[in-house]
């Protein structure tokens, strides 16, 4: 067990919707490997999010695919819907960055 899950509290129930427990924030140190920190600092530069907002953002919605995930794995044709809304939001992540190219030359 590691430093940091020693002072993690047990998994909260679903059932425990009190207004603490929805805006309890746990403070977490992680060492990130230089390419992760570097795609943030560049996700924060894009879109003005802080770098908390930028790496919340990232976990929800990286936990919201996993759980996807499992479920559509019994389901041959749940797995490629979410292949093909992952491929959507990667393609909707683009977008600003070709609006920014049009108009301009690229010289090879």
């Amino acid at each position: 067990m590691t430093e940091n899950s020693k002072s993690l509290p047990a998994r909260v129930s679903a059932s425990d919707n009190s207004e603490s427990m929805q805006h309890l924030k746990l403070p977490i140190t992680l060492k990130l490997p230089l390419e992760i920190a570097n795609a943030i600092a560049q996700r924060m530069s894009q879109s003005g999010q802080t770098q908390a907002q930028v790496i919340l953002e990232a976990l929800a919605l990286n936990l919201k695919d996993m759980s996807q995930d499992e479920e559509a794995a019994s389901h041959p044709v749940l797995e490629e819907l979410e292949q093909l809304k992952r491929r959507l939001v990667e393609l909707e992540t683009l977008i600003p960055k070709v609006k920014m190219l049009e108009g301009k030359s690229i010289a090879f």
